[in-house]
């Protein structure tokens, strides 16, 4: 049996952990957006909203971002599907794990290339 303040440190390490996954998601949405900011081949649909980043490859279509994404499904890279805003295929990647890095939004947008 846990004593009072035995649980309330839990709940308070929990709701730590909790706010630091989620700035980890903001702050790696953030880096996402600036990346396809300075991208030739890339163009940003909207900032951010929470850990949402939506975005086109400039050139690309239906075919295109299926074929991309069914690869890196494969390869166990990314799971991105394309979805469509007023008609036009995009991508939309929807950051929950507060494990992705830098490195890794930069393999997966390299790979649009």
């Amino acid at each position: 049996v846990r004593s009072r303040r035995q649980r309330q440190m839990c709940i308070e390490t929990g709701v730590e952990a909790y706010r630091n996954a989620v700035e980890s998601s903001l702050n790696i949405a953030s880096y996402t957006s600036g990346v396809i900011k300075e991208s030739s081949h890339l163009s940003l649909l909207i900032e951010p909203t929470l850990s949402i980043v939506a975005f086109e490859r400039i050139g690309w279509d239906w075919s295109d971002y299926k074929s991309w994404s069914k690869k890196q499904l494969k390869k166990q890279i990314c799971f991105v599907v394309p979805s469509s805003v007023r008609g036009k295929p995009v991508l939309r990647f929807a950051f929950v794990n507060p494990g992705t890095t830098e490195a890794i939004v930069d393999e997966i947008l390299l790979s649009l290339k």
